[in-house]
């Protein structure tokens, strides 16, 4: 049997008819709710009816709901009429970078940050940083955050941190690839040097120094971009959360395990200069000869030849 025209045209209004605040709210905002429906088609075109359906707030809702199950999470949207707009002005990412402001508000973060915290260099005291300049501020920020992690580790332990901490590179240098390698990928989280958006950008600022205003289009190539990053920043902040909760455990005994690691790392990274060549011995059992004292030693020895020559 053909189905009658008006009941062929009641399957097809799977949206429902609007009730006269969602279609108030429709005329005002046309051209931002013809985007939204472009968006929605590029990336859940199979939830479009779910999606439609309801007010302005609510579809947004909806869509947030459903994207972040679906690619990566982003951020919830404002509770107002302005929703849809905010949505489709750009991709409302979590941005988690950590800005200068952070560094000298260390005191807001958990025990276990400021820990990992004290061990990196401050990046806001290099020579290109930002626009270079730098700052008493700066230049003194390790200061109190020795001081606070002294009263969380004792100072005895907290005395043992390096007075300008170490360098990113360093700390991947000696942790990477042991139980300890949370605290370089940490480093790299406050040199926003993470290579992720979500990890090295904030809302203030993006990498060094830039303003973060315009954000990332929606587009096919941002979303695929992010959506490759999104394992690695979950990775990343999934390591340095095992090992802040480690630390946390314990504080004194468990900090001090991770400066005995880190400590006997360094100790074990001779200079090529400095190692001793075979078959010379050491004067010191604690440490080999460098170059210099062997040279300095040939030539002593060659000087008492001479001399005993000269004597015969």
């Amino acid at each position: 049997m053909e189905a009658l025209p008006l009941a062929t045209l009641s399957q097809r209004m799977t949206l429902g008819p609007p009730d006269l605040e969602t279609l108030i709210g429709l005329i005002d905002q046309s051209d931002v709710i013809i985007r939204f429906l472009e968006i929605v088609r590029e990336f859940l075109p199979e939830n479009e009816g779910e999606i439609m359906r309801g007010s302005v707030y609510k579809r947004v809702e909806t869509f947030i709901t459903l994207f972040s199950n679906q690619y990566f999470p982003i951020e919830e949207c404002p509770f107002d009429d302005e929703a849809m707009d905010w949505l489709v002005s750009s991709i409302p990412i979590h941005l988690s970078g950590l800005i200068w402001e952070d560094y000298h508000e260390f005191q807001n973060f958990r025990n276990g940050h400021q820990m990992l915290l004290a061990l990196v260099s401050n990046p806001w005291v290099e020579e290109e940083n930002m626009s270079g300049m730098i700052d008493d501020s700066d230049r003194h920020a390790r200061v109190p955050l020795l001081e606070g992690v002294a009263d969380i580790v004792g100072k005895g332990v907290a005395s043992r941190i390096p007075k300008d901490g170490w360098p990113a590179k360093v700390l991947h240098e000696l942790l990477d690839g042991t139980r300890f390698s949370g605290a370089a990928i940490f480093a790299d989280w406050v040199c926003q040097q993470t290579d992720t958006v979500m990890l090295d950008c904030n809302h203030e600022y993006v990498g060094c120094g830039m303003m973060y205003e315009e954000g990332l289009e929606w587009d096919r190539d941002n979303v695929e971009a992010l959506l490759e990053q999104w394992p690695r920043v979950q990775e990343y902040m999934n390591t340095i959360s095992s090992l802040i909760d480690w630390l946390e455990d314990s504080p004194q005994a468990n900090f001090a395990e991770l400066l005995d690691f880190i400590e006997g790392k360094e100790s074990s990274r001779v200079p090529k200069e400095q190692m001793a060549l075979p078959g010379l011995g050491s004067t010191d059992q604690n440490r080999p000869k460098t170059l210099m004292e062997i040279f300095q030693e040939e030539e002593r020895e060659h000087g008492e030849e001479n001399e005993d020559e000269r004597e015969f």
